[in-house]
């Protein structure tokens, strides 16, 4: 049996979410823990949260099975191979099930839940590409360097949402050009700095701009230019929070016409300036 944690000695915040802590649990019928998110905060973060951040707890299985009940009175069964996601303020107990209980237990910050389809067990085959990418984020999260805690961040997010994504149904997923607007999002992804025109994009995929503007539209909920635009203004978000860029400097290595173009468009997205950023 063992039951190690890998902490943030220091907030490790990137684009609106903050992973503090990794449990690596391999416990016996004897683990029964009753602790609400106040008693857990005093006794176990040591640190205030963001006010505007939700606490949650992502649980990844790996073998045996355990139990969650929530103060609604619901009782989730956490199975190998699955994934369940919950906010800490309605978590009640979790204890094992059967003889055994081997899982991963994830304590981090995000802005807005909605995305994460909290309480939905998620069934994941779980493969050894991923077992690796949680010991790497394990390791890298309880060190002093605040880049590499914001890299545990970052690799946490990919998974986080990678588990949302391959669950998730997608009613485009079988649209004929579904692969064209891949590589399209791939293509803004790659020339982040260079603000294509959408004209262009669609010429790239091979699809005329009506058809590319319409087919963007259905499968991501966006218009082709306000998701490029999203993108790049993500981007700045991350260049002015590291700290290493100033306003005129993001401007310039992401092709805004001017600072002033990327204040007034960082503002409207994001709700307030650019100098608030962080």
């Amino acid at each position: 049996m063992h039951n190690f944690a890998s902490t943030s000695p220091d907030a490790a915040r990137l684009g609106g979410l903050d992973l503090f802590r990794v449990w690596d649990v391999d416990e016996d019928v004897r683990y029964d823990i009753k602790r609400t998110w106040e008693m857990w905060a005093v006794n176990s973060w040591g640190r205030e949260p963001d006010a505007s951040a939700t606490p949650m707890v992502a649980v990844r299985t790996v073998a045996g099975a355990g139990l969650l009940d929530t103060h609604t009175g619901q009782t989730h069964a956490l199975l190998p191979d699955s994934v369940l996601v919950a906010p800490w303020s309605d978590l009640k107990r979790w204890r094992t099930r059967d003889e055994r209980w081997t899982f991963y237990w994830f304590e981090f910050f995000v802005d807005s839940i909605e995305p994460l389809q909290p309480y939905r067990p998620l069934d994941l085959p779980l493969r050894d590409a991923e077992l690796n990418e949680i010991t790497a984020i394990f390791r890298l999260l309880r060190r002093e360097s605040e880049a590499d805690r914001r890299y545990a961040t970052a690799r946490f997010a990919a998974l986080l949402y990678g588990w949302v994504r391959g669950h998730a149904p997608d009613p485009a997923a079988d649209t004929p050009h579904r692969s064209r607007i891949e590589r399209a999002i791939d293509l803004m992804q790659d020339r982040i700095a260079d603000n294509l025109p959408i004209a262009e994009i669609a010429r790239a995929v091979d699809l005329n701009p009506r058809t590319f503007a319409s087919v963007f539209a259905r499968i991501t909920g966006q218009s082709p230019k306000r998701y490029y635009t999203a993108l790049r203004l993500e981007t700045a978000r991350a260049m002015l929070t590291s700290g290493r860029f100033n306003v005129q400097q993001t401007a310039d290595r992401l092709g805004f016409s001017s600072p002033f173009h990327l204040s007034k468009a960082y503002k409207q997205h994001f709700g307030h300036p650019p100098s608030q950023a962080g």
